[in-house]
This record gives structure tokens, C-alpha cells and sequence, in this order.
């Protein structure tokens, strides 16, 4: 039972709702995360209600297309989810990327971004899936309090408009 995660009951689904999940390495935060998202299968027991909602994953990898820019790396969810059609404006793209310190990088390639910077581009494009859940892995040692307030505060927004 010494790696054993379990929950007895949880409904942590109220609107604009943000939980954190602190544990020990190795305590199985990564996997809970990869099964509420559907990227892996519990070994026992069950996950309801999460069927029927979009999800979105943020990794602890940044996961970008290397060869595109910041922009274009961001807009692929959005590209992906219209088909094409582009409901959001580039304006609001590049204020979105002013309030979390991308400005000015639009339009370069995400290799010559810095490690954060990266980061960043990854979050962004997770919010902007138009998603009802957003699942977002991050090391402690990641974790910037002040800009993380920022990105949450961002997606709370964006979910209100």
C-alpha cells in the first residue's frame, strides 16, 4: 500500500474552481494527472464524471513544435479545435503573451526561447484550448508564486469572457 494514491470522494468541479495536489516525489502525482487526462489507465477503482468534459494538459516539459514560433505554437490548439477558423484575434494573442512576460517574441522560433519562456508558451496554448478542465503539471522548483498567480488569474478570465 506504501505506493498506493487513492481518493475516497472528490468533486472539485465548481467553475473557476483551482486545486493543487502536493506530494513526495514519487507519490504518484504525475499519474493521477495522466489518468484524469485519459493518457493512462488506473490499475483499480474509478474515474467518473470527467468523460463528457474537454480537458487540456499543460506537461513539465514545455512540449512545443520546435521549428514554429511562439505564436504559432500557441495558436495550434486553437488552429486544431476550429479547423481553421480562428475565433480569437492575434491581438488578443499577443496580449495574452504581453501579461505573461512574452512580449516581443512572437514571432521567434521557440528553440532560441529560455527555458521559462518556453514554459510559458506551453501554458498559454493550454488556456487558450477553450477547455473545461485544465490539468497542469509543474516541478516545485518550476514554480514562480507571482507569475503563477498571473497564468491562473489569465485563465480565470479568459473563462469568464
Amino acid at each position: 500500500m506504501e505506493n498506493t494514491l487513492f481518493f475516497r470522494s472528490y468533486d472539485g468541479t465548481e467553475k473557476g474552481a483551482v486545486t493543487c495536489l502536493m506530494a513526495p516525489s514519487g507519490a504518484g502525482k504525475t499519474t493521477l494527472l495522466r489518468i484524469l487526462a485519459g493518457l493512462e489507465q488506473a490499475d483499480g477503482g474509478k474515474i467518473g464524471g470527467l468523460e463528457a468534459l474537454r480537458k487540456s494538459m499543460v506537461f513539465q516539459e514545455p512540449r512545443l513544435a520546435e521549428e514554429l514560433t511562439a505564436a504559432a505554437n500557441i495558436q495550434l490548439a486553437v488552429r486544431r479545435r476550429m479547423f481553421g477558423k480562428e475565433k480569437r484575434s492575434s491581438r488578443h494573442l499577443v496580449e495574452e503573451m504581453e501579461e505573461l512576460g512574452l512580449s516581443g517574441c512572437e514571432n521567434q522560433a521557440v528553440s532560441e526561447l529560455s527555458g521559462g519562456m518556453r514554459q510559458r508558451v506551453a501554458v498559454l496554448r493550454a488556456m487558450r484550448m477553450d477547455a473545461d478542465f485544465l490539468l497542469w503539471m509543474s516541478r516545485s522548483g518550476d514554480l514562480d508564486c507571482g507569475d503563477e498567480k498571473k497564468r491562473i488569474e489569465l485563465n480565470i478570465r479568459r473563462k469568464e469572457r
